[in-house]
């Protein structure tokens, strides 16, 4: 049912309309991306559930939800508006999974006929948008409101949803903003500290070295997409991920990962 789960940055310079001649100071990042795109059969899939912490959000200690008809946007905030993307939204599919997920976590829905997405959600969708000139259906939820702890049991909730239906996971964030002193934060000492810990949860498929940090750590940092993190960790629960790429050219770390089911009737994870 969980075709793959994917960690995939959110920044716009990624995209080279945007970037322009700085694209070279990201290349990493951008093959990565390409690479992680070029393993994923998106024919085969029928939804997907992302993970935006830009998105709405409304609730303290809920999952926030963005239930719409239909999703759509671009980056003509940074000056690219060609750069867009649209999907139908989960319709009844959608709803039987957040039922599913409010039996054990606190989620609270905001409906609309047509949902804005944000640069969080536009970035990464553009990418296949780019390849497919289409998407699958879409649900996009915001985790920040979660605890870590709860983010990881998200997935692992998620995980557990059975349905006949093709469902993937793109989680989007990026990671610390304080690498570098011409980062978005300034530097610390804690930004590198956090990436480690993600970048070994993620090879280990294990929270562990992210629920070390501190909460001191995490604050320094600057992190977006640690919750967006947890809650793939949690989906593949302990399942083979591969970190594709990893750098931090402008001060915040960019991450790409990938999980594929490796079970062919994809009931289950």
């Amino acid at each position: 049912m969980w075709n793959w789960a994917a960690l995939m940055p959110h920044a716009p310079i990624l995209h080279e309309e945007i970037a322009g001649a700085m694209i070279k100071r990201c290349l990493h990042t951008v093959k990565g991306i390409k690479k992680l795109i070029s393993k994923i059969d998106l024919n085969s899939t029928s939804y997907i559930f992302l993970l935006d912490p830009h998105a709405y959000y409304y609730k303290l200690g809920h999952l926030a939800v963005e239930f719409a008809d239909v999703y759509e946007g671009s980056l003509a905030n940074f000056g690219a508006p060609a750069l867009r993307v649209e999907a139908n939204g989960a319709e009844d599919e959608g709803r039987n999974i957040l039922t599913y997920l409010a039996k054990n976590i606190p989620v609270s829905v905001h409906k609309k006929t047509v949902y804005p997405l944000d640069h969080g959600a536009v970035v990464p969708l553009a990418s296949f948008w780019k390849k497919h000139g289409t998407l699958p259906k879409l649900l996009v939820v915001n985790p920040i409101g979660l605890s870590l702890v709860d983010a990881y049991r998200l997935g692992e909730h998620l995980g557990t949803y059975i349905s006949k239906e093709k469902w993937a996971l793109l989680a989007s964030g990026d990671l610390s903003h304080t690498l570098t002193p011409d980062a978005p934060a300034g530097y610390t000492k804690e930004g590198s500290v956090l990436d480690e810990a993600v970048i070994a949860s993620l090879e280990s498929s294990s929270p562990e070295p992210i629920f070390k940090l501190s909460e001191q750590t995490i604050i320094k940092a600057g992190e977006c997409g640690l919750r967006s993190v947890l809650t793939l960790l949690g989906l593949v629960s302990g399942g083979k991920i591969e970190v594709i790429s990893y750098e931090g050219p402008f001060g915040v770390g960019y991450c790409t990962a990938l999980w594929k089911n490796s079970q062919s009737d994809g009931e289950g994870v």
